[in-house]
């Protein structure tokens, strides 16, 4: 059975799409935007627990800040989010971390040691420099670099990590890429550490959260 140009063409495509979704699952990295803004949500919180919580992720955002990173809270929600600018971690258009990168990543051990208690979602932004695939390309091997090193960090605590990481590529902008300073705001990485239930119920039970 001989098969159309058209029909051969389109089933290239599509195999080429179940091959780099299927990497993408198998790496532990996604690049689901809608599944990504999913993940960045807090459990529900009693009016008993809230004020004790929101001053819980305050200390942990003024931990972060007094290190000299970007560290904000999420609208109302009880979550810090630390923004790092790519060029701290990564040379231009480098996947590799270098030394200070990796000591840079030791601040978040705590919450990468104690997986009951926090959970992290990581997302690897780029400018839109470049087609869409090299943007995706690179926003991926960015995020398996941070994750090799979370997981170093996590695998000496003898700890598995509650982890999701996210490759965005050019998806969630922040602005149009009209100037240089645009696209470097653009080219970022974001860590969200969010509570869990158990924090949560340390609060209620008058216990140190963790």
């Amino acid at each position: 059975m001989k098969l159309s140009i058209r029909a051969i063409l389109i089933f290239a495509l599509v195999s080429l799409s179940t091959l780099h979704s299927w990497a993408s699952s198998n790496s532990g990295i996604a690049d689901d935007a809608a599944r990504f803004e999913s993940m960045v949500m807090a459990p529900a919180v009693s009016q008993k627990a809230s004020a004790a919580l929101a001053r819980h992720i305050e200390t942990i955002r003024e931990g972060f800040a007094s290190k000299h990173f970007n560290a904000t809270k999420v609208n109302n929600q009880p979550i810090v989010k630390i923004t790092i600018p790519a060029s701290e971690f990564f040379a231009p258009n480098s996947a590799s971390l270098d030394n200070a990168a990796y000591e840079r990543l030791m601040y978040f051990r705590h919450a990468l040691t104690h997986p009951e208690y926090y959970r992290l979602v990581v997302a690897v932004h780029t400018d839109d420099t470049g087609d869409d695939q090299y943007s995706q390309s690179i926003t991926e091997a960015r995020a398996q670099a941070i994750k090799h090193g979370f997981d170093k960090i996590a695998t000496d605590a003898n700890v598995k990590p509650n982890v999701s990481y996210f490759a965005l590529g050019k998806q969630l902008a922040l602005n149009h890429n009209s100037t240089m300073t645009e696209r470097a705001t653009n080219r970022r990485i974001e860590v969200y550490i969010i509570p869990t239930n158990k924090v949560i119920d340390n609060i209620l039970a008058s216990k140190t959260p963790a």
